[in-house]
């Protein structure tokens, strides 16, 4: 597992060609309703948002889906994966592992808000139709990220989240186009 600052500046990394896929899936998983505070559904907001994705990326919002993740897992030759968590860290700390690694954290002091995805990648990756998937976690906070008022703390993690996810997309020869914002008035 590896722990990311949220507050370090984040670089995008170099595009490795042998490493292209053809298909990218990002899920943002669970919202309030899942223990967390919808803040990885605010990352799929963003993302789709700011970017404009190659053909083969999917982002997709998974407040609401269960074991329907498996088609979706299924289809992929890459995940990116979203979730909010539960640790001894303080809010905003960003948790990154793979899935694979699931089983071996430490479930007194880290536990993963959504049983439908925990479900979804198990059953996929005993199934061996689980794509590589890396597990972006976030330790939330009390903040509803719905509001208005989100701390300037959780809205600078929104972003290093959504720059982890550009950066794995990178990495894996997919490069998405920022959209242009036009000033007004």
């Amino acid at each position: 597992m590896i722990f990311h600052d949220p507050f370090e500046e984040p670089g995008l990394r170099g595009r490795d060609p042998d490493r292209a896929v053809e298909r990218f899936l990002v899920l943002g998983a669970g919202g309030a309703q899942a223990g967390g505070c919808g803040l990885c559904v605010q990352a799929v907001k963003k993302l789709k948002e700011e970017f404009i994705f190659p053909p083969g990326v999917s982002v997709v919002d998974t407040a609401s889906a269960g074991l329907s993740l498996l088609a979706l897992l299924g289809a992929a030759d890459q995940a990116v994966v979203i979730v909010s968590v539960r640790s001894d860290s303080k809010p905003g700390s960003i948790f990154m592992f793979n899935s694979d690694e699931i089983d071996t954290l430490p479930k007194s002091s880290f536990i993963l808000h959504n049983q439908a995805l925990l479900d979804a990648l198990k059953t996929a990756r005993s199934r061996g139709t689980c794509p590589p998937a890396t597990i972006v976690g976030v330790q939330p906070s009390r903040d509803d990220p719905q509001n208005e008022a989100m701390s300037k703390k959780m809205r600078l993690c929104l972003t290093h989240i959504c720059n982890i996810v550009v950066d794995l997309m990178i990495d894996a020869g997919l490069t998405p186009e920022r959209r242009l914002r036009l000033a007004v008035g």
